[in-house]
């Protein structure tokens, strides 16, 4: 039996908090790569998944993890290595 004041309301649901979406889902990042651009890019995911077990990396979360590399050494490397490999 609900109360009269609520009988006229419309049910939305319980939660009134905002929850932030996985933003990945559905946006797609279309990137060619050679087969041997594939398999470095294999190493290094085996490369960082041995130096963390317990946690599941994917080539995916490699080439998101890069994105966020942004100090001048590092730079400096990603620049080199765009002049020598590409």
């Amino acid at each position: 039996m609900a109360r009269k004041d609520r009988a006229d309301r419309k049910h939305t649901g319980v939660t009134t908090v905002e929850e932030n979406k996985n933003v990945t889902t559905g946006k797609r990042l279309p990137l060619r790569m050679t087969q041997h651009e594939l398999d470095e890019l294999d190493i290094l995911t085996e490369k960082i998944q041995e130096l963390m077990p317990r946690k599941k990396i994917s080539r995916s979360r490699v080439m998101r993890a890069c994105v966020h590399i942004q100090d001048s050494a590092q730079l400096k490397k990603i620049v080199k290595s765009i002049t020598e490999n590409t």
